[in-house]
């Protein structure tokens, strides 16, 4: 059977499926022109296979996704390369940006896809980003729901006038401005905050959750579906799952073949996460304290 056609009938019947990158390596491992020449090349056969999106985070300075401090940048190498997969950012660290540049920056990607743009947010969760941006972890929560709603509000509406103790701007339409009336679809990362889901449900996003240490439970992905309130976008609850996956003849091959990433994924992982033994203030973080341990 023709294998894009396969990904498509699946994909029109059950789910969507995509890529999602996360940078693990560093130049000892791979150049950084050769890691994105590869990336490049994995999303272009994903568009082959008939694949929905491409989806790469945002991270700094380390090992673990040092090699994308800009998404909507790899994003737009990929735009030139390809036609209709999607793109999703997955996702910008709005704590660490001003609204109008990353709405700016949004509506210039917007464009150059011709639309394909979607723009999913993550809190972050890495001290040592914190320390190097000099922003207080015990105001993430409040500063990443500000700059969120900010700038979907500048990607919906012009003439946006908002004032907060972070920054205040009068009068704000950014340009270029969205190719869609309802600006440009927006997803939210999560994963055990109760609050976060209900919030993401309540304003109409699509949420994005990953497996690991920090995975959410059912129940919480539960309680953004009962929330969910339809927005121009979405009009019923989405949730993008990202899942390392490798397909072989057995179970056994699978295992042995992947054995080498996972392990690059998690020593790069928990690397990262040794910053958390050496933070002294208070954040609202659950489990995240733990993995410095």
């Amino acid at each position: 059977m023709n294998h894009p056609q396969l990904v498509k009938d699946v994909q029109h019947k059950v789910m969507k499926f995509g890529v999602s990158f996360l940078p693990d390596v560093n130049p000892g491992l791979r150049s950084p022109v050769q890691y994105y020449r590869d990336l490049i090349r994995l999303s272009l056969q994903a568009e082959t296979l008939g694949f929905d999106y491409v989806k790469m985070t945002e991270h700094y300075l380390g090992d673990y996704g040092g090699y994308c401090p800009s998404p909507m940048m790899f994003l737009s190498a990929v735009a030139a390369e390809t036609q209709d997969i999607k793109l999703m950012t997955g996702g910008i660290l709005p704590v660490f940006h001003h609204p109008i540049q990353i709405a700016s920056q949004a509506g210039m990607l917007d464009a150059l896809s011709d639309g394909r743009l979607e723009l999913g947010f993550a809190r972050g969760f890495l001290p040592y980003e914190y320390a190097a941006f000099q922003i207080p972890m015990s105001e993430s929560r409040d500063r990443f729901w500000a700059t969120v709603d900010a700038v979907r509000r500048l990607l919906s509406s012009e003439d946006v006038s908002i004032s907060n103790k972070y920054w205040e701007f009068a009068h704000a339409t950014t340009r270029p401005r969205p190719s869609g009336v309802d600006g440009i679809r927006s997803l939210v990362a999560a994963s055990t905050s109760e609050e976060t889901f209900v919030r993401a449900g309540a304003q109409g996003m699509g949420l994005m959750v990953s497996p690991g240490l920090t995975a959410p439970s059912p129940r919480l992905v539960e309680v953004y579906r009962k929330n969910f309130i339809p927005s121009g976008h979405d009009a019923a609850p989405r949730v993008v799952v990202s899942v390392p996956v490798l397909v072989s003849a057995t179970d056994d091959e699978a295992v042995d073949a992947s054995r080498t990433a996972l392990d690059g994924y998690i020593s790069a992982t928990s690397r990262a996460s040794e910053s958390w033994a050496h933070l002294d203030e208070p954040v609202s973080f659950a489990r995240y304290q733990d993995m410095g341990q």
